[in-house]
């Protein structure tokens, strides 16, 4: 029985010391927002998600750090005589045990260190500045909104269609009269009068009013219920649009040319860029990705794209009032869009998605150990409570500071800058089964005004327009017919 508890206590001993650091372990680092920066609250030390990441390792594996930035101020290159520089050079060499920082997970450097898991991940993302409140600037024009740009200009093509169709049916069909646009007995009017009586009898269909005369033509009765079902349709469209916008739009609706990478190369409005010389415009240049491609290709229209520095990248933003764009790390966008003075919003899905890692010798087993407590730390959420911790620095992130939603459809935007985010507008696209009823509806209107006309002249009768309309009325009354060319007009 000894024995065996001796082995069990031995295992235990031996499982503890596997899954601790002893002692104090040097930490090579560099300073990069919001990974690593200065303590400026205490003047002393660093502070930043390095630092908070690495202190909650350290209380779990229970050994303490001290943390120092690289001698040359550089991440690390392989040199023509297979040295290297920077942190990696350092951990290579043994002169640190732990390079702590965003470092890209690369296969050329996986062969010389060894990577813990992912702590983060990381994609290009889009900075652009932020626009101003949109309802704030376009209280009255919200009304306007349950509809795209392209829809409202079809709707105002319609009415003056069917207004011209009514003019032509009450003229030319003979069995129509002039009281069905003007409302009363009346002798045939001007052309300015027609017109605008029959606008305003098309107008008041539209908003639901009771007609004052029923068409009596075939062609008529058959534009006119064209004519409801299509304004049945719009008006339960435009309300039903409306209300939901009413009933859910946030006091923040932002109006953004683009929300995408996609919409982002389909726009000439706004010019975009990266650094020069980081990672980002390494990537664009190579990838065979057609995206990558063709934001490159519009990089390159204009060496003013690209900023020397992230930090210049950033200012050129602000400066350009909405005329430039700057791509740049996720992590670091993030960061610049929730401080003050919250002028700035990160845009799309990140692009080239990769992950953030420590990395150590390649004959240590301290990544080994770190893993474990990574993973843990990502299960429980503590490192997405430490990131949420730098990136929302003073600036609510619920009020477009970030945002990565689907844009209204290109063409609804009719190629102008400025599309709502939030809101999801009534279409063309999402119309065109209405619009074709209508159009069915007016074409045969159109063939059975036709043949009205056709049937007349074949027969060669000639109706009295008023005899007729009274015979409507009162069938009683005989209709006055004359024969062209009979021997009455002798």
């Amino acid at each position: 029985m000894a024995p065996l508890l001796f082995a069990l206590v031995l295992v235990t001993i031996l499982h503890k010391a596997s899954t601790a650091i002893p002692g104090d372990i040097h930490v090579t680092t560099i300073e990069h927002w919001p990974f690593l920066m200065p303590n400026h609250k205490t003047g002393e030390g660093f502070e930043g998600i390095i630092v908070d990441i690495l202190d909650e390792v350290a209380r779990r594996c229970n050994f303490s750090y001290t943390l120092d930035l690289v001698k040359d101020n550089t991440w690390g290159r392989r040199r023509q005589d297979g040295t290297w520089t920077g942190m990696i050079g350092e951990v290579i060499n043994n002169e640190a045990d732990i390079a702590a920082a965003p470092l890209v997970i690369m296969s050329g450097r996986s062969r010389f260190i060894r990577y813990t898991q992912p702590y983060m991940s990381s994609g290009i993302r889009i900075l652009y500045t932020k626009p101003s409140d949109w309802l704030a600037s376009h209280a009255f024009l919200f009304l306007l909104k349950p509809f795209s740009l392209w829809m409202w200009g079809i709707l105002a093509l319609t009415l003056a269609v069917i207004t011209a169709l009514f003019i032509v049916i009450v003229r030319y069909s003979p069995y129509e009269k002039w009281s069905f646009i003007l409302g009363r007995e009346d002798e045939e009017p001007l052309g300015e009068r027609s017109l605008s009586s029959s606008l305003f009898h098309t107008l008041s269909t539209l908003m639901w009013q009771r007609s004052r005369c029923l068409p009596r033509s075939s062609s008529g009765r058959v534009l006119t219920s064209a004519w409801w079902l299509f304004s049945i349709l719009v008006l339960v469209s435009f309300t039903s649009n409306l209300t939901a916008l009413f009933l859910t739009h946030n006091s923040s609706i932002y109006s953004v040319p683009f929300t995408s990478f996609e919409e982002l190369v389909q726009q000439d409005d706004v010019s975009f860029g990266c650094a020069k010389y980081g990672h980002i415009a390494s990537y664009l240049e190579t990838s065979q990705e057609p995206l990558a491609k063709r934001l490159w290709e519009q990089i390159n229209r204009d060496d003013a794209n690209l900023a020397q520095t992230t930090a210049a990248g950033i200012t050129k933003v602000r400066a350009s009032r909405g005329a430039y764009a700057f791509l740049m790390e996720g992590p670091m966008a993030e960061y610049a869009a929730g401080g003050a003075p919250c002028d700035l919003i990160t845009l799309g899905q990140p692009l080239n998605d990769k992950g953030y890692a420590f990395a150590c010798n390649i004959a240590s087993d301290i990544c080994n150990i770190i893993d474990n407590k990574i993973l843990e730390m990502k299960e429980e959420d503590v490192i997405l409570r430490i990131k949420e911790k730098w990136m929302n620095r003073g600036c609510d992130a619920t009020k477009g500071r970030e945002l990565i939603y689907d844009g209204v459809d290109f063409i609804d935007t009719m190629g102008l800058k400025g599309s709502l985010v939030y809101d999801k507008p009534v279409t063309v696209r999402k119309f065109t089964g209405v619009l074709v009823l209508f159009l069915l509806g007016a074409v045969l209107a159109s063939v059975c005004l036709c043949a009205e006309a056709n049937s007349t002249k074949r027969t060669k009768y000639t109706w009295k327009r008023e005899a007729l309309a009274t015979s409507f009325d009162n069938p009683n009354v005989s209709v006055e017919r004359h024969v062209q060319g009979s021997e009455s007009d002798l």
